[in-house]
């Protein structure tokens, strides 16, 4: 029986409230990725490098705090932390609208706020992922990331637009409360998860038998450095992720200023990735056992980076820029999940459980950490380019970003490793 058959997911209680808190959590996201934005062009009248900046604060944390975040995952509980963490997440994203209220809301309200939320979810991405391979058998882990990518594409398709009107029918600060609420459910999801998981001690890497966060720290990363495989999908994603920030950073301002679209086109739009991003969630493992793994991560990636390089070529009337933004985004949601879901299955499956925190904690700055840069460098280059020049400088390189994993040993891979 092939691992895209097994019925085990399905019957297994505890992975099944794991995807249903990260199922309202990622509706509740798609709120904020629209309405902060938003919020910012609209009601707050910012700039392009204002907007590059935005985003560089939410990045910013997983550069300073991303490494020892790892070490300390690695060193605790992953449950109780996702807990206070989205608890923690909820509470702040729900100073937004009361800054709102009481008219104090501003730019720098904004950058504090997101990089706070941000700080947090740094915390709890690196322990969401390092505590999915305790939940699952490192032979599910594709059909366990494929579900996982599955509900993040629904949350896409439907989000956008759901976001998009609560943010014209609302207001921006108002619909982010749902974003809020989210966080607390997904928070009782995760604290019904009946299986304990191994104290961190049984496993030999407690804080008596590691000598400190800088030797956990420096570990993590001689691992991620001399595993090829992981090596290769961390530099293959940080190139995408660098030029895909730029674009991103000035995505939504071309779309309201350059283009003219009103909130709820903009939801549309953005929302086009969704439809896209469920097939290639639901194919992923299929198209693995049929053609390789390796060869799904270098083509969903390919795909992706194409698909942008149509944005920054969209010109006419309203019904045509639309149109073609549609298949842009579609086309970008079907390649990012056959990249994502084949790659984090084979970074799972090479690492070792104690070392699941600081492999992902490293990859994820590896990959995080230069967007930060790209966020600022987007909105400089706005100013000076326009959105439109970004737009293809970021394409451009997001299409360079496969050659990492082309010209490496995952090329080559037919599938998933089972002992790392």
């Amino acid at each position: 029986m092939s691992q895209h058959d097994h019925p085990g997911l399905w019957r297994h209680r505890d992975f099944l409230k794991l995807w249903s808190g990260q199922t309202l959590s990622l509706f509740g996201d798609q709120i904020s990725l629209v309405a902060i934005p938003l919020l910012a062009v609209v009601s707050l009248d910012a700039s392009a490098f204002q907007m590059g900046l935005l985003i560089a604060v939410n990045r910013a944390p997983l550069l300073i705090f991303g490494l020892l975040a790892g070490a300390w995952v690695d060193r605790v509980r992953r449950a109780p932390l996702l807990i206070g963490l989205d608890i923690g997440r909820a509470a702040l994203l729900g100073v937004i609208p009361l800054c709102w209220v009481f008219d104090a809301l501003s730019m720098p309200v904004l950058y504090l706020s997101t990089f706070l939320i941000g700080a947090l979810s740094v915390f709890f991405n690196i322990a969401h992922t390092s505590y999915v391979p305790s939940l699952v058998p490192r032979g599910q882990l594709i059909d366990a990331n494929s579900k996982l990518a599955t509900t993040r594409s629904i949350s896409q398709i439907a989000g956008p637009g759901i976001a998009g009107g609560l943010v014209q029918f609302l207001t921006a600060p108002f619909a982010l409360v749902i974003d809020s609420i989210s966080f607390l459910l997904s928070a009782v999801f995760l604290w019904r998860i009946s299986e304990r998981e191994v104290e961190p001690s049984k496993l030999g890497n407690a804080g008596a038998a590691i000598a400190s966060i800088r030797h956990d720290v420096t570990t993590g990363i001689r691992f991620v450095m001399d595993q090829p495989i992981v090596r290769a999908s961390a530099a293959s994603a940080s190139t995408y992720n660098f030029f895909n920030t730029m674009l991103v950073a000035v995505y939504i301002l071309f779309l309201s200023r350059d283009l003219d679209l009103s909130p709820a086109a903009i939801g549309v739009i953005l929302a086009a990735v969704g439809p896209g991003g469920l097939i290639g969630s639901l194919i992923a493992s299929r198209l693995a056992v049929s053609y390789g793994v390796g060869r799904i991560v270098c083509a969903g990636l390919l795909l992706a980076g194409a698909a942008n390089l149509l944005i920054p070529f969209v010109f006419g009337p309203a019904t045509v820029v639309i149109a073609i933004l549609l298949i842009a985004g579609f086309l970008n949601g079907l390649g990012q999940p056959l990249y994502n879901v084949n790659q984090l299955s084979l970074r799972q499956a090479v690492t070792p459980l104690t070392m699941l925190g600081r492999m992902s904690a490293t990859n994820q700055v590896f990959v995080g950490g230069p967007a930060v840069l790209a966020a600022v460098l987007g909105g400089i280059l706005g100013e000076i380019i326009g959105a439109r020049g970004v737009m293809l400088v970021g394409a451009c390189g997001t299409i360079l970003a496969a050659g990492w994993v082309i010209f490496s040993p995952v090329r080559q891979l037919k599938a998933i490793p089972v002992n790392p």
